[in-house]
């Protein structure tokens, strides 16, 4: 992970102890259990510079976390809210001065403001070669009729991620329906198989 994302320091901060263990088996060097760790984790693990991205994940945000947030971000760094603050939510609690003097930004994004098209054939190309095991990182998979019980392991922390999958995928998994192919401009190759998400064709790509 760290040398996909030209990383030498990643700190995971999650109250699930499995969580964390995955997060170490990834390529997280440092981890902690809880918010208040966070600063002298991200203390330690940065000899107290600060995190050059801190990337906020958590469910449901809340504006008076910003400001410690950004504490915890270095100089020239980024902060990266990624997570859903409620529709009411107005107020945002921040240093401007810490702000300013330290010239950080605060981004917002969604879904790593990814572009599918182009990034999902990256991704599964990065699967292909071995450089990412998307295995890892699924839980459990749950078909349709059992979305609930996804939703209620989600909220348990039980998983790193839950797969839900739709009845064309399993008809797919059983050669029963040939998977779409719209996904440009990478070019199909050889079809392999995932346990969690069925077969999946590696893509590779064709440069001049």
């Amino acid at each position: 992970m760290r040398a996909l994302v030209r990383a030498r320091t990643i700190v995971a901060i999650d109250p699930a102890e499995s969580k964390r263990e995955a997060a170490l088996w990834m390529g997280a060097t440092h981890v902690g259990a809880s918010w208040d760790e966070a600063p002298e984790v991200v203390r330690e693990a940065t000899w107290n510079r600060g995190a050059d991205r801190f990337i906020c994940t958590m469910g449901v945000g809340e504006g008076r976390l910003i400001e410690e947030a950004l504490a915890m971000t270095a100089k020239r760094g980024e902060l990266i809210v990624t997570n859903i603050h409620p529709m009411a939510a107005r107020e945002v609690s921040v240093n401007m001065m810490d702000l300013t003097l330290t010239e950080k930004r605060i981004i917002g994004s969604l879904y790593g403001s990814a572009n599918p098209r182009a990034d999902i054939p990256n991704i599964l190309e990065l699967w292909g070669n071995g450089q990412v095991d998307l295995d890892a990182v699924v839980s459990r998979t749950y078909p349709l009729e059992k979305i609930n019980d996804g939703y209620d392991d989600m909220r348990r922390g039980r998983n790193l991620h839950g797969v839900l999958r739709y009845p064309v995928a399993d008809a797919a998994a059983q050669g029963q329906a040939a998977l779409p192919r719209r996904v440009a401009p990478a070019r199909w190759g050889s079809l392999r198989t995932s346990p969690h998400l069925g077969p999946v064709r590696s893509l590779f790509r064709h440069r001049c």
